[in-house]
């Protein structure tokens, strides 16, 4: 599709049979990979499959417009397990009955009365970010512990700042209401796959850079595209609102918002996967985007997006830094240079 074309939300009915995008399969490290099969994107534009004036985004790029961690992205109320391994969490889908309805994750992370940063060896800009939620007593994390969240109970995968270093985000992510979504679809036994393992989910509303002049708010919702009685064909749509820099966001005023009226709204269609083995897995229901992040021992950072399949690992809406495979078959989204 030319970068000129409106985006195409219709994700097709018929699952693709072409080799799988633009990753090589192989070997799941860099080592003997040959020039042409690590493309060091991360060079520049040069080296990435874009048209000229354009190129894929680096993860600091995506969190302008992504949650920052699975935590934060738990969109699906996934029940965690106390895993370290951000992709590495298990569990079923959480339903009301067992959790909340409203969680609030702060991001870094925070509860009402803690004395020190929980990520070890904290950098100062991570400091900073936290002491902004400490300064202003903030009410911190609905569950304190992250045991009631993907990502398990260690910070130490948080970036520095949300969305950048030394700033500090707040997540709801919400059941209440018209905020819980139950697409038919997905209950309908005719449908492909037929053993969905979640089949409801919720809405992630949050104030990036809070308590400070440059805060807005977020809120990101799963939308079926299609009527189509067979394939779910999912996609996330973010808005993107004004704030103020006194703004708050807690469980009991986030209902409060005007979140009818975005200064701005972008879609990304949930595609499918290719798999490590070049299968393409969970079309309409799970995607990575890529970034242009440096690879590291065969690993990298994506956009993770999952809301149902017949497995619910890594069910989450969320920037994965630096442990995602390389191998995988991403999606691309290129941005303007200097846009």
């Amino acid at each position: 599709m030319s970068p000129n074309e409106n985006p195409q939300m219709d994700i097709p009915e018929v699952k693709p049979t072409d080799a799988y995008f633009d990753f090589s399969k192989g070997s799941q490290t860099t080592a003997g990979l040959s020039p042409n099969q690590d493309m060091h994107w991360c060079k520049g534009s040069g080296n990435q499959p874009v048209p000229g004036g354009w190129k894929i985004p680096s993860s600091r790029e995506f969190l302008t417009v992504f949650p920052s961690t699975p935590h934060a992205g738990n969109i699906t109320f996934r029940k965690g397990s106390g895993n370290n391994d951000p992709m590495g969490w298990r569990g079923d889908a959480m339903d009301g009955t067992e959790a909340p309805n409203v969680l609030r994750v702060t991001v870094p992370y925070y509860y009402d009365g803690m004395q020190n940063p929980a990520k070890s060896n904290a950098s100062a800009k991570y400091t900073e970010a936290w002491n902004t939620l400490k300064s202003k007593q903030d009410p911190g994390c609905t569950l304190e512990g992250y045991s009631n969240g993907p990502g398990g109970s260690n910070p130490n995968y948080e970036p520095d700042g949300d969305p950048e270093d030394g700033y500090a985000s707040v997540y709801i992510i919400s059941r209440e209401g018209d905020d819980l979504v139950v697409p038919d679809i997905l209950k309908n036994p005719d449908s492909q796959g037929k053993d969905w393992a979640i089949k409801s989910w919720g809405t992630i509303y949050a104030i990036k850079r809070i308590y400070t002049s440059e805060a807005y708010r977020m809120r990101w919702r799963v939308v079926n595209s299609t009527k189509s009685a067979v394939n779910p064909c999912f996609y996330v749509e973010i808005c993107r609102y004004r704030c103020k820099p006194d703004a708050e966001l807690t469980v009991d005023n986030y209902k409060g918002y005007d979140w009818n009226h975005p200064a701005a709204t972008i879609y990304f269609p949930i595609c499918g996967l290719g798999d490590h083995t070049g299968e393409y897995i969970n079309f309409g229901t799970e995607c990575q985007y890529a970034t242009s992040d440096t690879i590291v021992d065969g690993k990298t950072s994506a956009v993770q997006i999952k809301v149902t399949g017949n497995d619910p690992y890594n069910s989450y809406i969320a920037v994965v830094r630096g442990v995602i495979n390389r191998t995988f078959g991403m999606q691309v989204r290129p941005v303007r240079v200097g846009g």
